[in-house]
C-alpha cells in the first residue's frame, strides 16, 4: 500500500481503511503508514469482522483490545475505528481526546 498512500495523502486528509475488517492489523503494518503520511493525516479503520459480525460484539474484550493497541501506533493519526452497519461507532482516539464510545 505504500506508493498509494503517498499517492492520498497528498491528495487527501483522511483515508478509511477496509483491510482490517478482513485480517486484524499488525503493528509491522500500520508504523510505516503512520510514517508515509502527514502529522495531520487521519486513519479510519474498520473493525475486523471477528469482532463484529462472527462474535457480534459479545465476549470480545480479547479481540477488541488487541485491536486498539495495534492501532495505537498510529498515534495522532488515528480516527474512527467503525465497528460495522447499525452496530456502534467507536472513537479510537480523536486528536488530543481520550479513547471513548459513542452510541
Amino acid at each position: 500500500m505504500g506508493q498509494m498512500l503517498r499517492f492520498y495523502a497528498q491528495r487527501l486528509n483522511a483515508l478509511e481503511i477496509n483491510d482490517t475488517f478482513y485480517h486484524m492489523p499488525a503493528e509491522r503494518v500500520l508504523a510505516p503508514w503512520a510514517e508515509q503520511v502527514p502529522d495531520d493525516f487521519t486513519f479510519a479503520l474498520k473493525a475486523p469482522q471477528v469482532i463484529t459480525h462472527l462474535k457480534q460484539l459479545r465476549n470480545v474484550e480479547e479481540e477488541a483490545g488487541c485491536f486498539f493497541r495495534t492501532l495505537s501506533v498510529l498515534g495522532e493519526g488515528l480516527g474512527l475505528a467503525t465497528m460495522g452497519e447499525g452496530l456502534h461507532l467507536f472513537q479510537a482516539r480523536g486528536r488530543g481526546g481520550e479513547p471513548h464510545h459513542r452510541p
